[in-house]
């Protein structure tokens, strides 16, 4: 269905036909089905596609090896979602003939999975669409042997027909945008006003945002999917915030825009106004209304449900919701979740209250911040003017101190673990591990010295006065004892993890884990060299190397660097067999290790293989690996073979070249033709 949008400068809305909006409201409204929606690529690996003896590709039964498709096609990609992508393109008549084909009607198209053509194999290409790098089932875009190109679902028929179309864009649900033209899977079209293009979809909202074709500062607008007009085209910047359901429209002052298009003309710099709000900002909610409207410098920016803005020189944050400005004590408090306090805010003084309103704590403070598990730091020093202030201290949910307001920072390790607090008059600035009761784990007289950032593990890096590192734990035992160490580096088996490198993973939430514990490994760095320590502080790689990483695929390995970190080798964790680093790189794999040693005459490289115990097995010319799979290619003499996840060869070395293919299978090019090749080196042929 067709629905033609115009734009009249009274009241600037689309008009519709009354059969066309009466179908549109009837779809979207009473069936609540909204538009139809492509799903996600599903790969069908029970039929896979084969050549026979003769070059032609059919398909068949990826257990039993029989055939479910003839032999009949150039080339035939894999079934997804039911369909697959083939072609009969042959490069001349007398090859089409050959293959007992018409050369006229030669092409790619697509075919169901019983072998019907659904799109005739008669264009010069097929490709699935794809949004971003996600692609859409039963999507595709299609050109012509005359170039021009259309959209095509299986299930649809054309959603958009063939033509000479500067840019096709896909967005996900199916939804293709033309020329500024949007095209639904359920066949509604919807064109923008007159010298305007859709340049968004908000499915949430089923509204769309339409730009101006011409103009410096290209205004914009917002209709529904029925025509009516939402936000007027009149704004030079539209931001859609989900969870308030509310759209930030902002229009540049006429001065702005004036002085802007003469600095273009005159090719210089524009005049603007120091520290002016030139900007205004209408809120719209879903029904149209502007439901407030504020000067600004800047755009504002959108963060979840609030929106920041600069006005007279002041920068606000406001819940988009209610439209309340927040302060930045508010901003940086989300309610406590254990008890359900919030703070509130009082003339710029700060109180505690609970679910039901009641206050708990008068607003008698300048900031007050959540500890969690009922436990809240606060000062009394007003907002903004804490930052030199050593008043900080802890309170809980009626009031009571629990801590003396004499740190300048204390933050929680977690929502029922211990406190952080700090002082700062000396350098370098001093912490604390504190109790929630107010006792003190580390002792006052022996403060540890700059931050502490504990992982999820509940391990942290800490250094004591006299400049030593070690590990310690939330308690602040010494996990890893305490050294001359320059770095030392937390690590986990299967992801190796720096402690000072996982702040934004470091959630107050959570708790310590034995077993992450217990799998932790420490690297270690004295005088420039590094070593590696298991979890018990045993020595596992000696402090002799210019670097030591884990491997994600076994845990018996570590790569190791020479001082120059130009060569790498091995060692094994268990035993100390070491595999001297003399090598280009190093890599570990679940079955084997794998070595690059560039060759004498400096000609390519050799690729050398070793077992678990470290011996070695195999040399190759060269190496090749594959994503989703546990194969690996490797050449000798010319030709590729396939090996398994232990080393072990399951193919001969008969192939001209090895690409991915899907999923585990890879294609395999031989002297005959390109076979597709299955794990255990399997290939798949119509006899």
């Amino acid at each position: 269905m067709d629905m033609p949008l115009a734009q009249t400068e009274q009241n600037r809305v689309f008009h519709i036909d009354a059969r066309s909006a009466l179908v549109c409201f009837v779809l979207l409204f009473f069936l609540g089905a909204g538009p139809v929606v492509a799903t996600p690529l599903t790969l069908d690996t029970a039929i896979l596609p084969a050549p026979d003896s003769g070059g032609k590709w059919g398909y068949v039964d990826a257990r039993t090896g029989a055939v479910l498709i003839a032999p009949q096609f150039s080339s035939a990609d894999f079934f997804y979602n039911d369909v697959a992508i083939v072609s009969r393109n042959y490069p001349d008549r007398e090859q089409a003939e050959r293959a007992g084909v018409d050369a006229a009607l030669t092409g790619a198209g697509v075919i169901a999975r019983n072998g019907i053509e659904l799109l005739p194999t008669i264009y010069a290409r097929v490709e699935q669409a794809k949004s971003g790098q996600r692609a859409q089932s039963r999507l595709f875009k299609v050109r012509a042997e005359n170039g021009e190109q259309a959209v095509y679902h299986t299930d649809k028929g054309f959603i958009l027909p063939f033509g000479n179309y500067d840019r096709i864009q896909f967005r996900p649900g199916g939804v293709v945008i033309s020329d500024g033209v949007y095209h639904a899977l359920d066949g509604m079209r919807y064109t923008p006003p007159q010298g305007t293009e859709i340049t968004q979809i908000e499915p949430l909202t089923n509204t769309l945002v339409v730009r101006r074709k011409v103009g410096i500062m290209k205004e914009r607008g917002v209709f529904r999917m029925d025509g009516s007009v939402l936000v007027p085209i009149r704004y030079h910047d539209i931001k859609f915030i989900p969870e308030a359901e509310v759209w930030l429209a902002s229009r540049v002052d006429p001065t702005v825009r004036r002085r802007l298009a003469s600095a273009i003309l005159a090719d210089s710099d524009p005049d603007v106004g120091e520290g002016s709000d030139d900007l205004t900002v209408n809120v719209y909610d879903l029904s149209g209304e502007v439901v407030r409207s504020f000067r600004a410098r800047y755009w504002p920016t959108v963060t979840k449900n609030r929106y920041r803005y600069t006005g007279k020189g002041v920068d606000y944050f406001v819940d988009a919701k209610t439209g309340r400005t927040l302060s930045k004590m508010q901003r940086r408090n989300p309610p406590d979740t254990a008890d359900v306090y919030t703070i509130f805010e009082t003339e710029e003084r700060f109180g505690i209250q609970d679910a039901d309103g009641t206050v708990r704590v008068q607003p008698v403070y300048g900031s007050i911040v959540s500890l969690g598990g009922g436990l809240f730091a606060a000062t009394t020093t007003p907002e903004g003017q804490d930052r030199h202030h050593h008043n900080w201290g802890v309170i809980d949910a009626t009031g009571r101190e629990i801590i003396p307001p004499t740190y300048a920072f204390i933050t929680a390790t977690s929502e029922t673990g211990p406190l952080i607090c700090q002082r700062w008059h000396t350098f370098p600035r001093q912490t604390w591990l504190v109790e929630r009761n107010g006792l003190h784990i580390t002792p006052e007289d022996s403060p540890f010295e700059h931050d502490i950032r504990f992982n999820p593990a509940g391990l942290a890096v800490a250094q004591k006065s006299e400049g030593k590192l070690g590990v310690i734990d939330y308690y602040g035992h010494a996990v890893f004892p305490f050294g001359e160490y320059s770095q030392i580096h937390i690590l986990f088996r299967g992801e190796e993890k720096e402690a000072g490198d996982a702040e934004e993973d470091v959630s107050r939430d959570a708790q310590p884990s034995v077993r992450a514990v217990k799998d932790a490994y420490f690297r270690v760095q004295q005088n420039g060299l590094w070593g590696l320590y298991d979890s018990a502080g045993r020595e596992l790689v000696p402090l002799r190397y210019g670097f030591v990483s884990l491997s994600k695929e076994r845990d018996d390995w570590a790569i190791v660097e020479d001082e120059k970190r130009n060569r790498s080798g091995f060692v094994h964790l268990r035993t100390g067999l070491t595999i001297a680093p003399r090598y280009q790189t190093a890599r570990v794999y679940s079955g084997f290790l794998r070595v690059v040693e560039r060759n004498p005459d400096a000609r390519g490289s050799t690729y050398i293989l070793f077992d678990g115990k470290g011996r070695e097995f195999a040399r190759y010319d060269a190496f090749r690996e594959f994503r989703h799979t546990d194969m690996v290619a490797v050449k000798k003499d010319s030709r590729w073979a396939l090996l398994d996840g232990m080393g072990k060869p399951v193919t001969p070395f008969r192939y001209t070249g090895i690409t991915r293919a899907a999923a585990s299978f890879v294609w395999g090019d031989t002297d005959k033709g390109r076979v597709l090749v299955g794990r255990n080196g399997k290939e798949y042929r119509i006899r």
